[in-house]
Formats: C-alpha cells, structure tokens, sequence
C-alpha cells in the first residue's frame, strides 16, 4: 500500500519511542531522520508503508532491518516505536 501525500505536518513522539530512539545505532538515527522526512511529503514505494492489520497504527521500512510505527492525528504522526524488524512485531 503505497499512502498518498500524507500532509504531516509535525510529530509528537510517546515515551516507548524516546525509549527505543535512545537505544539506536547513529547510522539508524540518520535512516529514521530520513524516513520522517518522508512523511511530511509522498512516502516512497520502498519505504513499504503499511497499515497493520485491526489497528490504527502504520508502519514504515527506516532501513533494510528497521521500522517505524505511528498513529495519525489529524496532520500529526504520533511516533510510538522503532526498532529491529524481526523483533518489531512481537511488540503488536
């Protein structure tokens, strides 16, 4: 599912979020920049944004093995996660 422009226009960020950003690589931290630029604008096919399953929550590919999670608010991205892929999931 590739979204439309999405028109974020800021991010608010949950205290998992601080969390796990505090635990990431520099590398990751500039992939996750990126990615949240993507989002103020038209996400990219290989960003693979997706709406899980029975949830308002979506995620998006920060790098080959990270993803991102939010929920929208109006123009605003709630950021709740980011982490490894394999152990993403587990976490929903």
């Amino acid at each position: 599912m590739v979204p439309p422009s999405l028109n974020i226009t800021g991010f608010k960020e949950k205290p998992s979020f601080k969390k796990d950003v505090k635990r990431l690589d520099p590398k990751v931290i500039k992939d996750l920049e990126r990615a949240l630029h993507d989002l103020m604008g038209e996400v990219p096919p290989g960003r693979n944004f997706k709406k899980l399953k029975d949830s308002d929550v979506y995620t998006i590919r920060i790098s080959l093995n990270y993803r991102l999670s939010f929920e929208l608010d109006g123009d605003t991205a709630i950021l709740r996660r980011v982490g490894p892929r394999q152990k993403f999931y587990d976490s929903y």
